[in-house]
């Protein structure tokens, strides 16, 4: 058994195709099936069940893949660690983003670009898992070293949370949107409103919702779409309204923010797993983020531009 049959089966585990493991992996779909085939005569048990499409894993193969995937995590972590005796940060740092360019008021790019121009031996290897349910499921298990995350617990099994930012959401509709004719406006105020909001689980969904839970009163989403791009777009044509934190709203003439009297507070963290040792890499990047929102990275209502 090779480290390298151990990434290949972890990729086709993940994507549950060995055409799309093989893309991802630069190779040929031949070589991927005979690394699992080789992998399994190793360990004579049958990993792979490929009698379902999309393929899944075997009752063995889940077991094993938690132990493949700690024991790739551990043999990276030696490796950076051997290196780190020359006295040069390197490695691969996984992180998790969420689905905006920016946080607070730091730009994800700009952020990742620096901590590599900095430390060029270093890659920041950079992915949106999903809502931060599964990133928060991604670094406990072991396909993220961190992970930027919005959870409205403060205690999560498994993860360490470093807290980064938080925002009052605020309503986002066209300039010319007919509102309620009171200067204070209130969630109460929206119940009559068309909502187009992010995929359920998505955190940004989850406190909106709960918002409305408290109150009693229910609020009408007939858009759901998986990105803010589209969102916008709903918004730019009069269709609906959402209420979101104001920091990844795209910068547009027809999209305005209108504060919220009672709106709830969306908040960010840094996840890290509690039970592995982070690589060099990973800690100094890890520092590189804290320092990073610790200079006007809070965003208050106090603080917030509304047209």
């Amino acid at each position: 058994m090779e480290l390298r049959q151990l990434r290949v089966f972890l990729v086709v585990a993940e994507e549950r195709s060995f055409t799309r493991a093989a893309a991802r992996l630069f190779l040929a779909q031949s070589a991927v099936s005979a690394a699992i085939r080789s992998l399994e005569r190793d360990l004579r048990v049958s990993l792979i069940d490929r009698s379902t499409q999309p393929i899944d894993l075997t009752t063995v193969g889940r077991v094993f893949r938690e132990h493949a995937l700690a024991t790739v995590a551990a043999a990276d972590r030696a490796r950076a660690a051997a290196k780190e005796t020359e006295g040069t940060l390197q490695g691969t740092v996984r992180l998790g983003l969420l689905g905006t360019r920016r946080v607070g008021a730091i730009s994800m790019a700009s952020l990742i670009t620096t901590f590599m121009d900095r430390h060029p031996r270093v890659t920041i290897a950079a992915e949106q898992v999903g809502g931060s349910p599964r990133q928060l499921a991604a670094v406990r298990d072991g396909r993220l070293d961190l992970a930027f995350v919005s959870s409205q617990s403060e205690h999560v099994s498994g993860v360490r949370l470093l807290p980064l930012a938080q925002e009052p959401v605020a309503l986002v509709c066209h300039p010319a949107h007919s509102l309620p004719e009171t200067p204070d406006i209130r969630l109460v105020d929206l119940v009559k409103e068309t909502f187009v909001e992010l995929p359920p689980d998505w955190t940004c969904s989850v406190v909106v919702n709960r918002a409305f839970a408290r109150i009693g009163l229910p609020h009408e989403v007939r858009y759901r779409v998986n990105d803010l791009t589209t969102l916008a777009d709903f918004i730019v044509n009069d269709f609906a309204v959402t209420l979101l934190p104001p920091s990844p709203v795209p910068a547009d003439p027809n999209l305005r923010m209108v504060p919220v009297l009672d709106a709830p507070v969306y908040k960010v963290q840094l996840a890290l797993p509690i039970d592995r040792v982070p690589s060099a890499a990973t800690r100094a990047f890890c520092d590189a983020i804290q320092d990073s929102f610790s200079v006007g990275s809070r965003v208050d209502e106090a603080s917030m531009v509304f047209d």
